[in-house]
């Protein structure tokens, strides 16, 4: 598992992480995965990393919420829920990712579970 800092992920920047990512979203929503909009990936993938995702894994894991719940969602008032998870710079981005997908469920979005970098 490729581990990136914050810091090498804005230098390696959005638009290089994103053909991996979604061989990431193909993974696990199939050919709708390759109707998305390149400017969606992008855009999800630097919320991502400026929410503290770390690895490739956990950015991909984020843009999943993002096409699930809504690309909004961390800033959207239907999802109000998210904010407070997604700003909260004390939590781990594994512990951010679990409760992010755990309140998603809650409120009615079929997502699937978390899955840590280290069960990868």
């Amino acid at each position: 598992m490729l581990r990136l800092r914050t810091d090498q992920i804005m230098t390696l920047s959005a638009a290089s992480l994103a053909p991996r990512v979604q061989v990431l979203l193909l993974a696990a929503f199939g050919p709708v995965a390759l109707t998305l909009d390149r400017a969606f990936v992008v855009a999800a993938i630097r919320r991502a990393v400026a929410a503290g995702m770390a690895t490739e894994q956990q950015v991909g894991r984020y843009v999943m919420l993002a096409l699930v719940v809504r690309p909004d969602f961390e800033t959207n008032p239907n999802t109000a829920w998210a904010h407070p998870v997604v700003t909260d710079r004390r939590m781990p981005p594994e512990r951010k990712l679990s409760r992010l997908y755990a309140l998603a469920r809650r409120h009615g979005h079929t997502v699937g579970t978390v899955q840590s970098d280290r069960a990868a």
